[in-house]
């Protein structure tokens, strides 16, 4: 009865250990991914990034990108900013995607950046995908971008569906159903 009190004080102990180990490797895994995103951060705020954001701005603002023959009208300095700003989101979606960086934060930040570039070059990413045949090009932005649009809008929904039952039963008792 001894030698079983003791196996299983061991097992308690090594079960206790793993678990501790677990719970030390899970923290540094999210300080990891958190530090990560911050690094990843300061790249997307560099000269070059920034440079381009405001170039793509600048194009959207100006039209650019509305209408069916409005891609073909940007000069190739256009196209070079407005694909460095998708290869960016797309390594950011990828990075977040594969746990690299911490999607929330990026989300709390940047949610509604991503979310307006996205919606705002879709024509262009439509047509250079048809132009290159490449139809994965920025791929991991759509999914992202996709991802975040439900999730910007489940809160919303959540009150529409709220309404729309509220409204739904005065109906029923305007029209007798």
């Amino acid at each position: 009865m001894h030698g079983v009190d003791a196996w299983i004080g061991i097992v308690l102990g090594v079960v206790l250990l793993a678990a501790i180990a677990f719970a030390i490797w899970c923290s540094v895994l999210r300080h990891a991914r958190r530090r990560d995103t911050v690094a990843r951060m300061a790249r997307y705020r560099d000269a070059q990034t920034t440079d381009a954001i405001a170039a793509v701005m600048a194009i959207i603002d100006a039209g650019h990108l509305v209408g069916p023959d409005a891609i073909g009208t940007l000069t190739p300095e256009e196209s070079t900013r407005i694909e460095f700003l998708l290869d960016e989101w797309t390594e950011i979606a990828l990075g977040i995607r594969l746990g690299i960086y911490d999607e929330g934060i990026w989300f709390s930040l940047y949610g509604g950046t991503a979310r307006f570039f996205w919606t705002h070059l879709r024509p262009f990413m439509k047509a250079r995908r048809g132009d290159t045949g490449r139809e994965f090009s920025w791929a991991e932005f759509d999914r992202l971008a996709v991802r975040w649009l439900i999730r910007m809008h489940s809160v919303d929904s959540d009150k529409a569906v709220k309404q729309l039952k509220t409204l739904s039963g005065m109906l029923d008792q305007t029209l007798g159903g």
